[in-house]
């Protein structure tokens, strides 16, 4: 490899210069072309990645404090460069064995305005994604009480979490906010005598919920988030323990809006707009405490808030107002869309918030933390 291969650079990388072609995820791991590019993720956050693109500056620059994202424009990425192309040239003749020959032309610049997302700019961002929370996961995970306990997995691997086996058999009420077309984990709660309350204003969310409890009813089979081949095992499951409210969780009584996702095929939707879209519906929204007047919960064992970064301030009217669960289940959607660069101060004091109140933060998978209160 020559000398000027091996430097660093730091540039804006913007998406329509580059196209992707017959590209794969496995694991840490994106397959182009059938070459595997290995994505190696070292402590200065170097990311080993082809080539640079034609025109892209090739300057020494020291290691990259993190990785920084924006809506259109993917920059301060440090990368390393190997004798590979990861960009389709706008003539397929041109000679893709000399990374550096001047007379190449640049790729074709693809438009990407409105919902015509290219598949190269989705897929940047999801490996970006999927790098930024392990990287994020790493510094958080330094942050965890461990305590050796039992954990069960409830759910699938996406919509599911991991719970103390104790929790698991001592039962109670759960309020799950945040369903979209996965909500495996609420299932088997009910499954073992949980009282299960699940909230999701979200369309999408709300038809399958309805389409769930007939099929629990009419014992046809019912696919989770639109499978062809994973389905709810509903032998168990009591429609009578279960309950849904097309309404969402904030810090107040209000309707608020929810900000579509980036991929229309995805159905989250977010307050807080994480993804920086223009298209949102509008919603009414409850604070824990007028949820619990409205459902008359005096106490609850398990709350889970998977809720697309309006997770801080739910917390902090839930501190300050009550009632408090035993089991506090958050998704910190922030460690793979990040708003700013201030994710991981407002994570941090939302687990020092926590940890003041008498939780300690005794789990973390992926995004998915777990919070006991210590008796």
């Amino acid at each position: 490899m020559k000398e000027r291969e091996r430097r660093t650079a730091n540039f804006q990388l913007q998406h329509s210069n580059i196209e992707l072609r017959g590209a794969r995820i496995a694991g840490n791991e994106v397959c182009i072309a059938s070459r595997p590019v290995s994505l190696r993720l070292s402590s200065s956050l170097s990311v080993a990645l082809p080539c640079s693109p034609p025109g892209m500056p090739r300057a020494q620059f020291p290691d990259a404090p993190g990785l920084s994202t924006s809506y259109t424009v993917i920059k301060s990425v440090n990368f390393r460069f190997m004798p590979a192309l990861i960009y389709a040239p706008s003539n397929p003749k041109e000679n893709l064995d000399r990374c550096d020959s001047p007379q190449r032309r640049p790729a074709k610049r693809v438009s990407n305005a409105g919902s015509r997302k290219s598949i190269s700019y989705l897929l940047m961002r999801r490996i970006l994604g999927r790098l930024r929370r392990e990287v994020t996961s790493r510094r958080v995970r330094q942050w965890v009480d461990s305590v050796p306990m039992d954990l069960v997995r409830l759910g699938t691997r996406r919509g599911g979490w991991v719970l103390p086996a104790k929790t698991v058999q001592a039962g109670g009420t759960a309020v799950c906010v945040g369903a979209g077309e996965d909500i495996s984990f609420d299932v088997e709660l009910n499954k073992l005598g949980f009282q299960v309350h699940t909230l999701d204003p979200t369309p999408r969310a709300k038809r399958h919920v309805e389409q769930l409890l007939e099929a629990a009813l009419s014992g046809v089979p019912m696919a989770i988030d639109r499978s062809r081949s994973n389905y709810y095992d509903l032998r168990g499951f009591d429609v009578c323990r279960f309950s849904y409210l097309d309404v969402g969780m904030w810090q107040e009584d209000a309707t608020m809006r929810f900000f579509s996702p980036e991929d229309k095929n995805h159905v989250s939707h977010s307050i807080v707009n994480l993804q920086k879209t223009q298209d949102y519906f509008e919603a009414r929204c409850l604070t824990m405490e007028s949820l619990a007047g409205l459902l008359n919960l005096r106490d609850f064992a398990l709350l889970k808030l998977d809720i697309e970064g309006a997770e801080y301030s739910v917390l902090r009217n839930l501190i300050e107002r009550g009632p408090l669960p035993q089991v506090l289940c958050v998704d910190f959607d922030e460690m793979r869309l990040p708003l700013d660069g201030d994710h991981l101060k407002r994570i941090r004091q939302s687990v020092q918030m926590l940890n003041k109140t008498g939780y300690k933060f005794s789990h973390l998978e992926n995004t998915n933390a777990l919070f006991l209160m210590a008796n």
